[in-house]
């Protein structure tokens, strides 16, 4: 199987303020309940090794007209990014790449392909030491 869909039941939390005269939500978040169900692609129930499933935020974007804007990147930006520079990587490194890049992220400076490129420089060089 190379894909399946995970379904989590839950509940949506959102905050409305008032803006003159109107309610508008300016954050919302996904609450997780207990019930999970895996499905194949025809909807199909398939039973799934969870220790091999990586960890998905389950964030949500703001509505429009919120007061707060975000800026996602994603696994599949630096998997490209390094094929441009004739680098391969794994999913799984990848991954990693972009929890570095989250965990040392510079407001001043933001995420660009610039800091994803040294990102991908330094775990290189920290495995090529291994």
């Amino acid at each position: 199987m190379e894909k399946y869909i995970k379904i989590t039941t839950g509940f949506v939390s959102q905050i409305f303020e008032k803006r003159n005269d109107m309610f508008v939500c300016t954050q919302q978040e996904f609450i997780s309940g207990d019930s999970v169900e895996y499905e194949d692609e025809e909807g199909n129930p398939v039973d799934i090794d969870i220790t091999k499933e990586s960890y998905q935020y389950m964030d949500m974007r703001c509505p429009e007209g919120g007061d707060w804007i975000e800026d996602r990147w994603n696994i599949e930006d630096v998997s490209q990014q390094a094929l441009t520079r004739d680098i391969e990587l794994s999913d799984q490194q990848s991954l990693e790449i972009l929890h570095r890049i989250d965990e040392d992220r510079d407001a001043s400076i933001g995420i660009n392909w610039d800091v994803i490129d040294a990102h991908i420089d330094m775990y290189l060089d920290e495995i090529s030491k291994k």
